[in-house]
């Protein structure tokens, strides 16, 4: 026995069931009611299928320094980074004559005091002032030069006051350092050993413009000889 619940609109307000008592139903029909009574088994959806992963290339295998360095024509010679090229320089010797003070930008108090004292002589940036030039770089230099009555005027080794400066003069395959003199009495300058009526200047200058136009007297020490020019070729090392 089967019971069917039915709405239908009500003749009046209230609603209301009815109860069919229906023998008479088929074996098909009945078949049907209770599958529709029945919920449906669920039917499980398709799975989302993930994209695949892209594949990966191996980058070629890059040979390693060690390998690079027993294999002299695997390297390769990469510019510099900074855009320059470095060429291949010996280093210039360093110059062992320095030059007096520029008078570019402050002096210290020890540059001040030696320009003032090479200003007061006369020999500030001439031509053929050395500076501190030592000895032996002022003789090969007028050696190099070969012209007799080439010459220059450094400072002197010492620290000597009274003897500040030396003239050094080449002549006849020889080179000759004669003391520069000064005379603190008179503040002048004289060449050579004290002697008497000696020609004495004012600056050292002054020295070279006299003997630059009158012969200087070279005298060799050890040979006891003397030989004499004037001064012509200025050298500086």
């Amino acid at each position: 026995m089967l019971c069917y619940v039915i709405l239908q609109e009500p003749e009046d307000e209230d609603d209301y069931e009815i109860c069919i008592d229906d023998d008479s139903l088929t074996e098909e029909q009945e078949k049907k009611t209770v599958e529709n009574r029945w919920p449906s088994i669920p039917v499980p959806l398709p799975r989302d299928v993930k994209n695949p992963k892209p594949k990966v290339f191996q980058k070629p295998s890059i040979p390693s320094r060690d390998h690079e360095a027993r294999d002299p024509a695997l390297t390769v010679a990469s510019p510099p980074t900074t855009g320059f090229h470095l060429v291949n320089r010996s280093l210039p010797r360093d110059n062992l004559c320095q030059k007096s003070p520029s008078g570019r930008g402050s002096l210290s108090q020890e540059d001040s005091a030696t320009r003032q004292q090479e200003e007061e002589a006369g020999v500030y940036k001439k031509p053929w002032y050395a500076s501190t030039c030592d000895r032996k770089t002022a003789e090969d230099a007028l050696i190099r030069s070969a012209k007799d009555g080439s010459y220059l005027v450094r400072k002197s080794s010492g620290v000597d006051a009274l003897q500040p400066y030396t003239l050094v003069v080449f002549y006849n395959g020889r080179v000759y350092n004669i003391p520069v003199r000064y005379i603190p009495s008179t503040k002048q300058y004289a060449l050579g050993k004290q002697k008497n009526r000696e020609e004495r200047f004012k600056t050292v200058s002054e020295i070279i413009e006299n003997h630059q136009k009158n012969t200087l007297v070279l005298v060799d020490m050890q040979s006891n000889t003397k030989d004499s020019t004037s001064l012509k070729h200025a050298v500086k090392p």
